[in-house]
């Protein structure tokens, strides 16, 4: 299926970000102590996303590489993807 965009969901910032968390570290998102992932990107700009992004990248050593994220006009998050 596919779905009509709005205005809203439009790319208007993007940031490449290298991510590198431990299983142990993850452990703790599902366990509910964490709900955001807070990681500064290549630019130097501090990002705070939903940990359930990095859902499908997840193996069992954890979550490592680079990854592009697309937010629309409002900062919601629009996709995740490994670079």
């Amino acid at each position: 299926m596919v779905e009509k965009l709005t205005v809203t969901d439009r790319v208007a910032h993007q940031y490449v970000l290298d991510l590198s968390i431990s299983r142990d570290e993850l452990l703790k998102y599902y366990r509910g102590s964490a709900r955001q992932v807070s990681v500064t990107s290549v630019d130097g700009q501090k990002i705070l996303f939903p940990v359930t992004a990095v859902q499908p990248f997840v193996t069992h050593e954890g979550v490592c590489g680079r990854f592009l994220l697309q937010v629309n006009s409002q900062g919601r998050l629009l996709s995740l993807k490994p670079q």
